[in-house]
């Protein structure tokens, strides 16, 4: 492990400290889950940005309809799979 220090305003500190004691989690606990959450979806935006762009690149889309709620259900139970582009053989 690595340690890393940060300097946070007293507010997102506090809210931190609250929601630790909450959870029951130690703050290390919490903000080093959060950081690794935060990186894992950030990871998988740019993933799907990347081949977004390959798609349009080579003309392919998707109803726009479906696309949004695909997006709307990001990160939820439900959450959908990626709309069929034009072409898919899925």
């Amino acid at each position: 492990m690595t340690k890393f220090e940060i300097t946070l305003p007293d507010s997102v500190a506090s809210e931190i400290d609250d929601v630790a004691r909450i959870t029951g989690l130690s703050r290390q606990e919490l903000v080093s889950t959060a950081v690794e959450r935060f990186l894992k979806d950030r990871a998988r935006w740019h993933e799907d940005m990347k081949a977004a762009t390959a798609d349009a690149d080579r003309d392919i889309g998707a109803d726009g309809e479906d696309v949004l709620e695909w997006m709307d259900s990001w990160g939820t139970a439900q959450e959908r799979e990626r709309p069929l582009l034009d072409g898919d053989l899925r």
